[in-house]
């Protein structure tokens, strides 16, 4: 008997949570002036590492660029 795997992709999953949270945080923002409460501590240098950016900000500074100086 031959088995079957099946894999279900969900293509919008990430999408729909991201909108989600999006207008959450713009509520948010609207009602108290401040992305603090949804930033959950993660301020830009995070972001960045978070994101993989920080691999740009090194490149940007070994080529003598200062555009990530303050990151």
């Amino acid at each position: 008997m031959q088995s079957f795997k099946i894999m279900l992709v969900f293509s919008l999953i990430s999408c729909v949570a991201m909108v989600h949270a999006v207008r959450a945080a713009m509520h948010s923002l609207k009602k108290t002036g401040s992305d603090f409460s949804t930033a959950q501590g993660m301020d830009p240098k995070v972001f960045f590492e978070v994101m993989g950016l920080d691999e740009v900000v090194n490149f940007d500074m070994r080529a003598g660029g200062s555009a990530f100086r303050n990151v």
